[in-house]
């Protein structure tokens, strides 16, 4: 009998720490896409999470084919430009994946593009700009 109470006091820790280490459901970002409704992207669009970038490391233009640093999520933008994704705490650079690469967006007074600060439950805020049939909204 004792050896049962042993084995489900064992599980339990083991729950209790797993949950620990892999629930960031209290934090991370919210945002909407602006001009999400008029864009010729539609719902091709997605959010891509990276490791913190650099302007710098991305070189010149608004699109690009490929992002240097690792990708950390994807998420699908809503059908109202809305989305909302649980990050671990960090900083974090958003970019919207479009059928014509990844959208530079905003960059800091520190070079980051589209940084994001997610802190322990709290959700970080950000909007991005879609391009529209009209040209590009930054």
């Amino acid at each position: 009998m004792k050896s049962k109470h042993l084995i489900f006091l064992a599980f339990l820790m083991v729950a209790s720490c797993a949950k620990v280490i892999h629930d960031h459901g209290k934090q991370g970002v919210v945002g909407q896409v602006h001009d999400f409704s008029e864009s010729k992207f539609g719902t091709q669009a997605k959010v891509c999470v990276y490791n913190l970038t650099d302007v710098n490391e991305l070189g010149v233009g608004d699109f690009f084919e490929t992002i240097p640093a690792e990708l950390i999520k994807v998420a699908k933008v809503g059908e109202n430009g809305n989305f909302k994704i649980n990050l671990a705490p960090g900083r974090y650079s958003l970019f919207l994946k479009t059928p014509d690469g990844y959208m530079k967006g905003a960059v800091s007074s520190e070079g980051h593009v589209n940084e994001v600060r997610v802190k322990n439950n709290s959700f970080d805020s950000l909007t991005l700009s879609m391009p529209t049939r009209q040209g590009i909204n930054m």
